[in-house]
């Protein structure tokens, strides 16, 4: 969530989660209400598209002032752009080479799934916008929950269910990223922020 950003968090008590334009000025969520404490995951990705409307943050990530204020004792420092740039980098590059692994294309999918808190709560628009997901994930994604509890719960109350789980764990491939060419080529090539 919050590794790495100066006021980062986990989604808590007294977070941003969640940043919005409103007449040309930033409009923050704050879990729980009151003073913003700090910025959780979905909140600084909605920071940055926001950021990114108002033409404060460049395509390059550079931001022309050193800090911006954000709500209470929270702002976003230049390397906190930085930092996030190159996790979104990552994303984006782990999926167009697990899409070129398959042969398909991101208009061929027929969804994509986000799951844990972070893929609960983020703006899908947002995560499009700064180039974390592919446009043609518009109007496709599901978020899910807490998956890994889901399906623990699942197990413990209908044993049966392991012989589905080894079925598709057989039929699961690993791909390693680090260290691939194309991987290396689409993460630099996705450390620009896309134009709005």
């Amino acid at each position: 969530e919050g590794v790495g950003i100066s006021c980062g968090s986990a989604a808590v008590t007294g977070a941003i989660d969640a940043v919005t334009v409103e007449n040309n000025a930033l409009r923050c969520h704050v879990i729980g209400g009151g003073t913003a404490r700090s910025l959780c995951g979905s909140g600084l990705l909605d920071a940055v598209a926001a950021l990114r409307r108002l033409e404060l943050v460049e395509d390059s990530g550079y931001m022309e002032d050193d800090s911006l204020p954000l709500s209470g004792s929270v702002s976003l420092l230049r390397r906190d752009i930085r930092s996030f740039q190159l996790a979104k980098a990552a994303v984006a590059a782990g999926i167009r080479v697990l899409l070129q692994q398959r042969g398909i294309t991101p208009e061929q999918m027929d969804g994509v799934y986000l799951a844990g808190g972070f893929g609960s709560y983020l703006d899908p628009d947002s995560a499009i916008a700064i180039g974390m997901l592919p446009r043609a994930c518009a109007g496709k994604l599901r978020t899910l929950g807490n998956t890994a509890l889901a399906g623990a719960a699942a197990l413990t109350l209908d044993p049966a269910q392991w012989q589905r789980i080894r079925t598709i764990s057989r039929a699961c491939n690993y791909l390693e990223l680090s260290g691939r060419a194309d991987f290396a080529a689409a993460f630099t090539g996705n450390l620009p922020f896309p134009q709005p």
